[in-house]
């Protein structure tokens, strides 16, 4: 019998059809990203980025090689693809594009107070519906103040459990802080967060950190560790929930600091077998007390007195180089290392290098976690990326599988929170005309106050649950 020579039949037309079924999948998945590689989001004029690059070229001992790439690579996308515009953008970096160190008298220099006057304009004014991104390239630490071999490990002056404060170094590090009265300048993470405490309710925020001692700088509770993730998680398909990557908590106790001092585990550069790969560490350098803190005479009007906890419903994320008291490294790229020898001029943040390369996988379009993912897939793969494990902290209020990455909210939901703030307003000088009269009616099958949460430092501490309790009884609610 002849056959059609149009017609398939049997096992290949099975084939076939299975085939089609795949690549309209394929298609489908990409719809969203547009069909075209180079999606471009418009310009947001309420749209702001710090981004800060340290390879402190003057100082031999804690030189780094891509920091400042890094920084101007996360300048460029911010830009061109992610929709900020130049004019809400700041870079601050240490060495121009020649290699040639920055003046330390430059405006674009990362000194302490550059640093600290440009992240107090990155906070200051903002309303529902402003994007804000902050972005550090370079070496973090540990202050250590009463944290020493000799120290009391575990518990503060006050019996409750103590915790070490993180920073970043800045560009004039080796400089004495004359304002906290310490022997380094820093940004520590008790600064960062009182200014970000400031934010309102639906504003979004984005950190990335590629160094290491940055993940407690977004003073959240969520976090995603990725050294969590089974061994045996497939990473190549469709982003999924796991949840044994949940974690709470971004500190670091001082009972563990302390011991990994009396070990000598703690500071110490890793060993390099290869001279592909530096790390972004502090190399045992860590500030100390030096004399009674200045910061009475010196506080002015960009210094905020607030506990530093960040506003539930402000959309919030940070991707971090590492865990508290984890590794972070900076590498060549696949092209470079088939060169032999070391080439460090070459090196990029491993951070940097997968989450921007995530971004354009998905077409600079994707969910926080979906960009997380695709991050950690490529750390995989990296020989250099042994030893390194991404975290993507998040606010309470948000969730990273639902946020569209480094995207401030829509119009309608930006209103909607301005209207709330309002009606917040109207509630404190009349409690008569607000929801509180029918409270009882709504809430009282509840018991929030049976609810316990794990003991964690207060100023790292949010509430998860939606609803807080003000009755003792635990059966008037005061957030509907």
């Amino acid at each position: 019998m002849m056959q059609h020579a149009g017609l398939r039949t049997g096992p290949e037309t099975a084939e076939q059809d299975h085939l089609e079924h795949l690549l309209d999948q394929r298609f489908q998945a990409a719809a969203c990203r547009g069909l075209t590689n180079g999606y471009a989001r418009p310009k947001a004029q309420r749209s702001r980025a710090l981004v800060v690059g340290c390879n402190y070229p003057r100082k031999k001992h804690m030189r780094l090689w891509g920091a400042c790439a890094d920084a101007r690579a996360w300048a460029s996308t911010l830009c061109s693809r992610l929709g900020v515009p130049e004019e809400g953008l700041a870079l601050l970096v240490d060495e121009d594009g020649a290699g040639a160190p920055v003046d330390e008298s430059d405006r674009v220099f990362p000194s302490q107070r550059n640093m600290q006057e440009h992240l107090a304009w990155l906070t200051r004014g903002v309303q529902p519906g402003d994007f804000l991104a902050f972005v550090f390239c370079g070496r973090g630490t540990l202050i250590l103040e009463n944290s020493d071999r000799e120290a009391e490990p575990g518990k503060d002056d006050e019996g409750a459990e103590a915790f070490v404060e993180e920073a970043l170094l800045c560009g004039d590090f080796d400089c004495a802080d004359w304002q906290n009265g310490r022997s380094m300048r820093l940004l520590d993470a008790s600064w960062v967060s009182a200014h970000l405490a400031q934010l309102p309710r639906g504003s979004s925020l984005a950190l990335v950190m590629d160094c290491e001692h940055g993940v407690s700088m977004l003073p959240v509770l969520r976090r995603l560790d990725s050294a969590r993730l089974p061994p045996t998680l497939r990473l190549d398909g469709e982003p999924t929930p796991v949840l044994e990557a949940m974690v709470f908590g971004v500190t670091q106790s001082r009972e563990d600091v302390v011991r990994d001092l009396r070990n000598g585990q703690l500071g110490q550069p890793p060993l390099e077998a290869e001279p592909h790969r530096g790390d972004r560490g502090c190399k045992g350098l860590f500030p100390r007390r030096q004399w009674t803190p200045g910061d009475l005479l010196w506080k002015g009007q960009d210094e905020p007195a607030d506990d530093g906890k960040i506003q539930q419903e402000v959309q919030a994320f940070a991707f971090s180089a590492c865990g508290p008291g984890g590794r972070a490294f900076e590498s060549e790229d696949l092209a470079s290392k088939r060169r032999r020898g070391g080439r460090p001029a070459a090196r990029r943040g491993l951070l940097s290098q997968c989450l921007l390369r995530s971004l354009e996988d998905l077409n600079f379009q994707g969910s926080y976690y979906a960009l997380w993912w695709g991050a950690v897939r490529l750390l995989r793969q990296a020989e250099a990326g042994e030893g390194q494990h991404f975290q993507l902290t998040f606010n309470d209020g948000t969730d990273p599988t639902c946020r569209e990455a480094f995207e401030p909210i829509q119009e309608a939901e930006a209103k909607a929170y301005l209207k709330r703030a309002e009606l917040d307003r109207v509630s404190i000088d009349d409690g008569a005309h607000t929801h509180r009269l029918h409270a009882r009616a709504c809430c009282a099958n509840h018991k929030f106050n049976e609810l316990q949460r794990p003991e964690l430092p207060p100023a790292r501490l949010g509430s998860s649950l939606g609803c807080s309790v003000t009755d003792p009884d635990g059966d008037v609610c005061a957030m509907m």
